[in-house]
């Protein structure tokens, strides 16, 4: 493994690639006072710095789209984290994390201060949350549409703890029938992209359901923007809006994202699938086979679910209501 740069501190670009490449998880120390390890993870393409906790908030950076500040417990203690998240800005964010630990351990900056002061020097590394792109928009509309309708049979508090899918978790929805992944399309046939080996695999003792849509975009017809959407929901909610702008921010949506004018429509009825019959890659039906799926990186794929049977369940619970 090539050593840390010519300051003797940090680890060159070839090294951090190396790491990256490995796909494996490194605790990387910086030499200095306080502790300051560099944690990279390859296989969930992130990086982050940790140091020991002052006891001091971290900085709230809901506003960055890849970029995180909390308090993990590793090791017996509890340590502040600045996380950078997608495997395309490791490289560019070490230069970040050199300096913020450069700050922490020869400025003698609290870990608040010099997170906050190194954004500020680096502000156009890392911009503020893009626009959403027009297929993770038909996503999170549809995700509301079901989460629209199960407001319509719970309270708004057991609405939003059903909505897992802000929360990075496996699957969108965790409802008493079971899971259920919800995939929209703007597309005339069910054709769906599935992210990573185990978004179609069902969670121990759990039942899995896919939720299929379809949307158009309504022309001069009858119809929601999802800007329009959102504000529904916020009143329909109450007390509850600031969970449900919490779970929004975790989309990726952004008020200041500009308007969302386009009118959607439901092209045709929710079709609910058990995940038996699709056909799905699993990492664990393909570890039966022999596949070393350590050795896979960012799995996506797209199924065609046109014609596939509807589940043998009530979908009622399911079905989003009509975009009015």
């Amino acid at each position: 493994m090539t050593g840390p740069d010519s300051s003797g501190r940090h680890l060159t670009t070839k090294a951090l690639r190396q790491y990256i490449d490995q796909g494996s998880r490194a605790l990387v120390p910086v030499p200095g006072v306080p502790v300051v390890v560099v944690v990279i993870d390859g296989s969930s393409g992130s990086m982050c710095v940790e140091t020991p906790w002052d006891g001091v908030a971290v900085p709230e950076l809901s506003a960055y789209e890849h970029l995180d500040s909390d308090v993990v417990f590793r090791d017996g203690a509890n340590w502040a984290r600045l996380q950078v998240k997608g495997r395309q800005f490791l490289e560019d964010a070490h230069p970040l994390f050199a300096a913020l630990a450069d700050r922490m351990q020869l400025e003698s900056e609290a870990f608040s201060v010099a997170v906050t002061e190194v954004l500020d020097a680096f502000e156009t590394l890392f911009s503020k949350a893009e626009n959403l792109s027009r297929e993770r928009e038909i996503g999170l509309y549809g995700e509301l549409l079901v989460l629209e309708r199960l407001l319509s049979r719970v309270s708004p508090e057991t609405a939003l703890a059903a909505w897992l899918g802000p929360g990075a978790a496996e699957h969108d929805f965790a409802l008493p029938i079971g899971d259920l992944e919800v995939k929209t399309t703007g597309s005339e046939n069910r054709i769906h992209w599935i992210s990573g080996l185990d978004q179609l695999s069902p969670s121990p003792g759990r039942s899995l359901f896919l939720l299929s849509l379809q949307i158009t975009l309504a022309g001069a017809g009858p119809g929601r923007s999802l800007e329009r959407l959102i504000e529904e929901i916020r009143v329909a909610l109450g007390n509850s809006r600031s969970k449900f702008d919490d779970n929004l921010r975790g989309s990726g949506w952004r008020d200041d994202h500009g308007r969302r004018w386009q009118r959607w429509r439901l092209r045709s009825h929710p079709l609910c699938m058990d995940i038996a019959c699709l056909p799905a890659l699993t990492s664990e039906g393909l570890a039966a086979t022999g596949v070393d799926i350590a050795r896979l990186r960012d799995v996506q794929y797209r199924i065609d679910v046109t014609g596939l049977p509807a589940a043998d369940v009530s979908t009622d619970d399911f079905a989003p209501t009509g975009a009015n």
